[in-house]
């Protein structure tokens, strides 16, 4: 099923995006390296300040040193925007997104890609352990088709990338960014779960939507913004049929624990009822669509790049 290439063409593109971690990001790359064949490209996507990705710029190049790469500075930080900008600027066929804080041992990209021999498959929603191996989170799934995903671990073809992208106008936290992304991918293929591409995920294993009642009401306001953004956005009949389950997540996932200080009429105000009305004007503002775009060349600024020297063997998915 795998085959060696002859030529120096990219077909895998491993990408990045990172916000004011640089320490864990050095973690991570040395990993990334290590797997790296003359087929496969890194792209970085920082958006941490211009200055202090700067001041780390000769560090990075020590570490990505004969590799194929591309480290660029974002001046807008916005997950779902350097996945939109990371799968623009890629030469890959096949585009892998990994978080700037996980660890393994195995060529991902191999790992990945041996899903893609099935024809119908468009995604692979892979899993992680959240902090320690007695933390595994493995996607959703129905028939075979991924529910869920996550950004920390996943991977598409960058043909039906390019015809999806990621929905732009979520707010921080931009919480539900990578579900939806699952189910607006899985329209035009199959998204399936990567049970075989499981990365440890450095994050806290106290993440997630059930347990950031400390972040306040700012988290919960764009977290509400987001799920309404993405209720609206659906299609018929899908915009109907599809929410009561998501009203379930909601009620499940989004809600701060009963005991905690923010249950308050307060709270369910400014953060839950204006989250729902900011999302409505944003769904409106969106022309009543699904809204996707990269960032503007105006906004980037190409940091450092480089080109494999290694002569490593190149592999490749069958067609």
């Amino acid at each position: 099923k795998i085959r060696i290439l002859s030529d120096m063409a990219i077909e895998f593109s491993i990408i990045i995006p990172t916000y004011k971690r640089f320490e864990e990001l050095i973690l991570t790359l040395p990993q990334v390296v290590a797997q790296m064949q003359n087929n496969y490209e890194l792209i970085i996507i920082e958006q941490s300040d211009l200055a202090e990705v700067q001041a780390n710029k000769e560090k990075l190049e020590t570490q990505l040193e004969g590799i194929n790469y591309t480290l660029l500075h974002s001046a807008v930080p916005s997950v779902p925007l350097a996945w939109n900008t990371g799968c623009d600027k890629a030469q890959g066929r096949i585009l892998i997104y990994l978080d700037d804080d996980v660890d393994f041992t195995f060529d991902i990209v191999a790992a990945h890609i041996a899903y893609y021999n099935d024809p119908t498959v468009v995604g692979v929603a892979g899993c992680y352990y959240a902090s320690s191996v007695e933390h595994e989170w493995i996607p959703s799934s129905k028939n075979g088709i991924a529910g869920s995903l996550s950004g920390a671990n996943m991977s598409f073809l960058k043909s039906s990338f390019e015809k999806i992208g990621a929905a732009s106008s979520f707010l921080k936290p931009f919480a539900a960014v990578d579900w939806e992304l699952c189910e607006a991918m899985n329209s035009v293929g199959k998204v399936v779960v990567g049970y075989d591409t499981t990365v440890l995920h450095r994050a806290p294993a106290s993440g997630g939507c059930a347990n950031q009642g400390f972040r306040g009401e700012e988290w919960y306001f764009g977290a509400y913004h987001n799920h309404t953004v993405w209720m609206l956005s659906r299609s018929f009949p899908q915009l109907f049929t599809n929410l009561p389950r998501h009203f379930y997540w909601l009620f499940k996932y989004c809600l701060p624990k009963k005991k905690t200080d923010m249950f308050t009429f307060s709270f369910f105000k400014n953060a839950i009822y204006n989250g729902i009305k900011a999302g409505w004007k944003t769904h409106v503002e969106n022309g009543r669509q699904r809204k996707t775009w990269v960032l503007p060349e105006t906004s980037m600024t190409l940091i450092a790049s480089g080109k494999a020297s290694k002569a490593k063997p190149k592999i490749k998915l069958d067609d």
